[in-house]
C-alpha cells in the first residue's frame, strides 16, 4: 500500500458505521415525535376529565356557580381546541395542535340541558363553565 491510499476494508468499515449510527438516530427521533404525540393526547384527555368533573361540581352547586377554566397545552398560530359539551350528555374535545388532530370523547355524569361550544386558540386560552336557570331545570354551558 502506498502513501495516502485507503483501503478498502476500512471503507466498508466507515461505511457500515456510518450506516449504522443514521439507523439509530432514525429510530431515536421517531420515538420523540411519538412520545411528543402521547403526551399531548394525555394532556386532552386530562383537560376533558377535569371538564367532565368541572360541569357536574358546577351542575349540583346551581345557578350561578361559574368555574374559570385554562387549555393545559399552549397553543401555536394555527392550532385550535374545540370543547363541546351536548345535549344528549356526551362531551368532545376536538383538537389541532403540531400539524395532528386529535379526539377525545367523555360521558358527562350530567345533562348539560344545552348543547354548547368553546373554542381555545393562540391568545384565548381560558373559558367558563357556568350553571345558569332556564325555566325549573339548571343548565351547564360552555362559554
Amino acid at each position: 500500500m502506498r502513501k495516502g491510499q485507503i483501503s478498502i476494508d476500512l471503507l466498508f468499515a466507515v461505511t457500515i458505521i456510518s450506516i449504522t449510527v443514521m439507523g439509530i438516530m432514525s429510530v431515536a427521533l421517531n420515538e420523540k415525535v411519538e412520545s411528543e404525540t402521547f403526551g399531548t393526547a394525555a394532556q386532552l384527555r386530562l383537560l376533558s376529565i377535569d371538564v367532565r368533573d368541572t360541569m357536574a361540581r358546577v351542575y349540583v352547586a346551581g345557578p350561578g356557580m361559574v368555574a374559570v377554566k385554562t387549555s393545559p397545552l399552549k397553543l401555536n398560530d394555527g392550532e385550535w381546541i374545540n370543547i363541546t359539551a351536548y345535549q344528549n350528555g356526551s362531551l368532545v374535545v376536538r383538537a389541532f395542535i403540531g400539524g395532528r388532530e386529535y379526539t377525545v370523547v367523555q360521558r358527562l355524569q350530567v345533562s348539560p340541558g344545552v348543547t354548547s361550544s368553546v373554542m381555545l386558540t393562540k391568545g384565548n386560552e381560558t373559558f367558563r363553565i357556568e350553571a345558569v336557570k332556564a325555566g325549573e331545570r339548571v343548565e351547564v354551558l360552555l362559554r
